[in-house]
């Protein structure tokens, strides 16, 4: 977070918005095994998701996936 004038708006330094907390997630899971290259980043963001919901006594849940592959509108031609 940029802060252009640090004492007058010091208490930002206690705040973190949600996308800011979203990429540090992101920047922690790439971190693991960083040598690795062949490991995509999904399954290292399972990984610390459920190191960080773990401190608050939740786990992560996952969406429900439809096996529904193509919707009405898809099958419908393409209109100019």
């Amino acid at each position: 977070m940029t802060i252009i004038d640090e004492m007058k708006d010091m208490a930002k330094y206690d705040k973190l918005k949600f996308v800011e907390f979203l990429e540090f997630i992101g920047r922690v899971a790439a971190q693991l095994d960083s040598m690795d290259d062949n490991n995509r980043l999904y399954p290292k963001l399972e990984v610390v998701m459920k190191k960080v919901l773990a401190t608050i006594n939740e786990r992560v849940r996952y969406p429900e996936v439809s096996n529904e592959a193509i919707s009405e509108s898809d099958s419908e031609p393409y209109k100019h």
